[in-house]
């Protein structure tokens, strides 16, 4: 059989398979916007599946956290869809399942709670956080995006195939992710982070004097320090370049800095180029 006509019947065969196997689910959107109070928590634990997290720190806001987003459902009938969708909720409590407490520990925990009886279809939401003072942040989501804005306390974040990005985040960063890309700007804490055929992306302010390390596998690393006044610098890379510049211009050599205050920074790479700037472009 001549390779055309192994393409053809592949193409008239698509619908047919994605008929039989239920591909063809019907989808159903509910939006959903409240408030909760904060009262004494000072850390927030968020776990999602197949949806985009986006927290932002808006000080002065009062004393509740405000959640927004839409909770969709897919399933064989729209009355099934819309069931789904209906019955799902996006709970913010102190307490859940699995979840082990520190001692002292005053955790919010966000969660998508799904009907019990859902045997066949999915529920996932996206969700929109504004918080009005900044906290501790565990955030996790498969398959989506995770956003962070404006908060000076320790973040974790962990997304497989989506993208990471953190601005304006003075608190020390963890974020790892699978096939995305992490991004982090305006950072004055340490950072460590591991991205896995992805870039790495990171923008420190001229405060920053924590270590920085950076990992990826299959991606470029680039990092810039506007005004940094002295840094031990380590890079390695397989397969790729390593390019230094101060103040715009390619620097011949890189010297371990003597000063013990002075920002750590390690970053490794294989299969990508690793571009590390310090000082002003324009200069």
């Amino acid at each position: 059989m001549s390779r055309s006509r192994l393409l053809s019947l592949t193409a008239l065969a698509l619908p047919l398979l994605a008929g039989c196997n239920g591909f063809n689910w019907v989808r159903h959107e509910r939006p959903f916007d409240f408030s909760k109070p904060v009262n004494s928590a000072n850390s927030l634990d968020v776990q999602l599946t197949n949806g985009d997290v986006s927290v932002v720190v808006t000080p002065g806001s009062g004393s509740e956290l405000r959640a927004k987003g839409r909770i969709f459902a897919n399933a064989g009938t729209v009355e099934e869809a819309k069931r789904l969708a209906d019955q799902s909720e996006l709970t913010i409590e102190p307490t859940a399942e699995g979840a082990t407490a520190s001692a002292g520990s005053r955790t919010l925990y966000v969660r998508l709670k799904r009907p019990a009886d859902m045997t066949t279809g999915s529920v996932n939401a996206d969700l929109e956080l504004t918080l009005p003072a900044s906290m501790s942040l565990t955030l996790q989501s498969t398959n989506g995006g995770i956003t962070v804005e404006s908060n000076s306390a320790p973040v974790t974040a962990k997304s497989t195939n989506a993208k990471i990005r953190i601005s304006e985040q003075s608190g020390d960063v963890i974020a790892t992710t699978t096939n995305g890309m992490i991004e982090i700007e305006s950072l004055g804490g340490g950072v460590k982070c591991s991205s896995t055929n992805g870039r790495v992306r990171i923008v420190a302010n001229p405060n920053a004097t924590e270590r920085i390390q950076a990992k990826s596998s299959n991606g470029p690393i680039s990092a810039e320090f506007p005004k940094l006044a002295s840094a031990t610098l380590h890079t390695k890379t397989t397969n790729g370049d390593v390019t230094v510049r101060q103040n715009g211009r390619k620097a011949p050599e890189v010297r371990q800095a003597a000063d013990a205050d002075s920002a750590q920074i390690d970053l490794k790479t294989t299969n990508g180029d690793i571009s590390v700037s310090f000082g002003s472009a324009s200069k």
